[in-house]
């Protein structure tokens, strides 16, 4: 049962995208992995490609690990990449305090 459902999920994946070739070897699922794990990394770079107007994509063009220093904590981090894309108390802190959106006095 186990091993059918494995050549259907190969067989779907060749149909779309032909990486994978569909053999009768028996092989565990492990050596499966690499593979899996790659093309659902391309589907999702597809899609991420199409937000190409989000902010974060100019921050990190392309999924999967995000390797970042390792001399920052993790705060630090988020704060740098709320400054790359432009969020700040100064510029968003109506959306924390739950106040109005502010209007520019020359607009």
């Amino acid at each position: 049962m186990w091993e059918s459902s494995v050549m259907k999920k190969q067989m779907q994946l060749q149909s779309r995208h032909s990486p994978i070739p569909v053999t009768r070897m028996k092989l565990p699922a492990t050596d499966m992995y690499p593979h899996i794990t790659k093309l659902i990394y391309d589907e999702w770079q597809e899609v991420w490609n199409c937000c190409a107007g989000n902010k974060l994509h100019a921050i990190k063009p392309t999924v999967g690990d995000y390797k970042q220093k390792t001399c920052l904590s993790r705060r630090d981090t988020v704060l740098l990449n709320r400054l790359r894309i432009g969020h700040t108390r100064l510029t968003h802190s109506f959306l924390l305090s739950g106040g109005d959106l502010p209007e520019c006095g020359t607009c």
